[in-house]
């Protein structure tokens, strides 16, 4: 299904250099010494070399790089030129993979290949080396699939496209309310608001954070986004049928050292406060201070609070003074093996003990978006409130999900239990759906979906991509004029990433026809150690960053959700101090990437969510319209393939849900 970007530059012509068959292997060989040929890191070059088939003779495709065909030009024998050459005008040169040192060169061996050689422009080949791509199916849980799967997803398919507004995430009367913990920019938010939740509570410190949730959630509570939890009094926050959170996953995370509960480092934007275990260890009197340590999480707006490895304890301090009906809590796989199991079991049974029936599973959104994402889901119902119309369970009866955790396995989660994680569907969107063309990566910033607030603005008002008077505002500032420079890797980044990085092969790049991989808070910050998954670019380019936008549509946010806004200093003309600018620039996408890198996949949200509504038998029903009452399954099912496929911009999106419809429904 997936399309490779290839095709975007397959009418137009590449240099070839025709050779004598026998001379195919060392000729490339002499070329790829002088870096006149695509690598296996450019669009053209993924597969190794391609050959052209020219009479009786073997074309060698060239970088289309002024400077290598004016060292071929420079080279070739006279009269060797071929017609229309002159009318070929090569991409303007940035970040090239060229030799600084080719004057040093004799080129002797090059002079020697070109003396019986001939340049002549050929339409792009396919590469024979193409493996077989083994299809892979990230359906999860098949055998739960609904009996009218099929006519939900053609429906959506068969759909023409919404306008990209953010008035139809809400509907209009709410049927039911929730409160976020560590709201982050929305995630949560994004996928309950159009399950037709109303958000009554949410508690976010990161500043830029608590700004994107505020842009793009529509149903805010009324005293805003409340700041750090540990101060928040519960008796504050306003009754609500489920509770969703992804408490910070730092502590836990395999690519860190795991401290787990230990981790006392504070959150960015608080206070750091004296962590329980540096109580103890400072204190005079070790015995009071742990007795003090021990104490039940107070309710009050008292407490001083604790490090990053604390903060579930947050949760369940509202869960046991405000009991919603349930919660879904989400976090990194690595806390299954953090400390031997033995943080998790923590975690569980401290959740158990406020009256909850405990159930989870790892759960990758690769099925639902462009991206295998495994997170860690936490699922609770509240037995005393009798969610599944069953007498509340005692000790004995209640599977206990924190006996039931052994670390060695993640599949031995399975347990009977009232909660059964849904049925999310494989719709095989792959890296091409979302990324940006080149095309529109070389127009303008807001083109790429990032908004820039300009200085000579007084109204501070952002431009937008549907805003055509201010399109090229961009050139205002002291930037790169083409976007493409601020996501591409410099030289510097691409040689240590080159010759430095262990774990990095071409292979790992996002590929038109592969999945993403996982983006995390610390995309982009240390790319030249391999850590980033970048995008191909076509040669003689370096490989690039993913920019903001695609970053949102591989995590399956709609293309309707705000970004930040880039906001231009005043204080730096367009010409002079490029270099801070470049770097204001960077600071602000850095901060995207953390934003979005710690978010929740919002369509595998709203598939868990449905599961859970209908578990807790939210009826759903409107009183005044008399209507019939929501299947939220189905309803969780529908809004994850429609927020899945309001993911993809929109001037693709028809196309891709053609394709969709040819795989699923062959005579659709």
């Amino acid at each position: 299904m997936a399309t490779s970007t290839i095709v975007e530059h397959e009418q137009e012509k590449e240099p070839v250099l025709l050779v004598q068959p026998r001379n195919t292997k060392s000729g490339y060989a002499i070329l790829l010494k002088y870096n006149c040929v695509p690598r296996k890191w450019h669009l053209e070059g993924r597969y190794g070399s391609r050959t052209h088939r020219v009479g009786d003779h073997i074309g060698l495709p060239l970088l289309k790089s002024p400077q290598t065909l004016q060292l071929i030009t420079s080279l070739l024998p006279k009269g060797e030129k071929s017609k229309g050459q002159e009318s070929m005008t090569p991409e303007k040169s940035t970040n090239i993979d060229m030799d600084d040192n080719k004057n040093h060169h004799d080129y002797s061996d090059l002079k020697e290949l070109l003396s019986t050689s001939k340049l002549v422009y050929e339409i792009p080949t396919i590469s024979n080396r193409i493996p077989k791509m083994e299809k892979f199916d990230a359906t999860i849980h098949p055998e739960r699939a609904p009996k009218n799967f099929s006519s939900i997803l053609l429906n959506i398919l068969q759909e023409t496209n919404k306008v990209d507004d953010e008035d139809q995430t809400a509907e209009a009367s709410s049927k039911f309310k929730f409160a976020e913990l560590f709201s982050g920019i929305g995630g949560f938010g994004i996928a309950l608001e159009r399950l037709g939740g109303e958000c009554v509570f949410a508690s976010e410190i990161a500043p830029l954070s608590v700004h994107t949730y505020c842009a793009n959630m529509k149903t805010l509570p009324p005293n805003g986004v409340e700041g750090d939890i540990w101060s928040v009094d519960t008796q504050r926050i306003p009754s609500h049928d489920i509770l969703v959170g992804g408490f910070p996953c730092q502590p836990f995370s395999s690519l860190g050292v795991q401290p787990g509960l230990e981790d006392d480092k504070t959150t960015t934007g608080r206070r750091r406060n004296i962590s329980t275990k540096k109580r103890k260890r400072e204190s005079n009197n070790g015995a009071e201070k742990e007795e003090k340590g021990q104490e039940e999480v107070s309710s009050t707006a008292e407490d001083v609070g604790g490090g990053r490895g604390q903060l579930f304890t947050q949760i369940v301090r509202v869960l046991k003074d405000c009991q919603p009906q349930a919660f879904l809590l989400e976090n990194v796989p690595g806390l299954i093996h953090t400390d031997n199991g033995n943080a998790l079991r923590t975690i569980v049974s401290a959740l158990e003990e406020t009256g909850y029936q405990v159930s989870l599973e790892v759960v990758s959104s690769r099925g639902v978006t462009v991206q295998s994402r495994k997170r860690l889901y936490i699922v609770g119902l509240l037995l005393k409130r009798n969610c599944d119309n069953k007498s509340p369970s005692n000790d004995d009866s209640v599977p206990c999900m924190a006996d039931k955790i052994y670390a060695e396995q993640e599949h031995t989660f399975k347990h009977d239990s009232m909660f059964q994680f849904p049925f999310i569907p494989d719709l095989g969107l792959r890296a091409c759906h979302v990324l940006h063309t080149e095309k529109e990566l070389q127009s303008s910033f807001v083109a790429t979906g990032v908004p820039i607030i300009l200085p000579e603005n007084n109204d501070n008002s952002s431009t937008t991509a549907n805003d055509d008077n201010n399109r090229d505002n961009h050139q205002d500032l002291p930037l790169s004029s083409c976007p493409l420079d601020m996501y591409r890797l410099t030289d510097a980044q691409f040689e240590q990433l080159r010759n430095r990085s262990k774990s990095w092969k071409p292979a790992k790049l996002a590929w038109d026809d592969t999945t993403c991989d996982t983006i995390d808070s610390h995309y982009g910050v240390t790319v030249g150690k391999g850590n980033s998954q970048l995008v191909p670019s076509p040669a003689p380019y370096h490989p690039r960053r993913f920019t903001p936008r695609e970053c949102a549509r591989v995590m399956g946010f709609p293309e309707y959700f705000k970004l930040g806004s880039y906001v231009a200093d005043e204080s730096i003309s367009s010409s002079s101090n490029m270099i801070k600018s470049t770097k204001q620039f960077n600071t602000y996408i850095k901060e995207q990437y953390h934003m979005l890198g710690n978010a929740v996949c919002p369509p595998v949200i709203a598939a868990l969510a449905g599961a859970i509504l209908d578990r807790c038998h939210f009826n759903g029903t409107d009183t005044q319209s008399n209507t019939e009452a929501t299947d939220w399954v189905i309803k969780g099912l529908s809004c994850a393939i429609e927020l899945a496929v309001e993911a993809i911009p929109a001037d693709r999106r028809n196309n891709t849900k053609a394709e969709l419809r040819s795989i699923f429904f062959k005579s659709a």
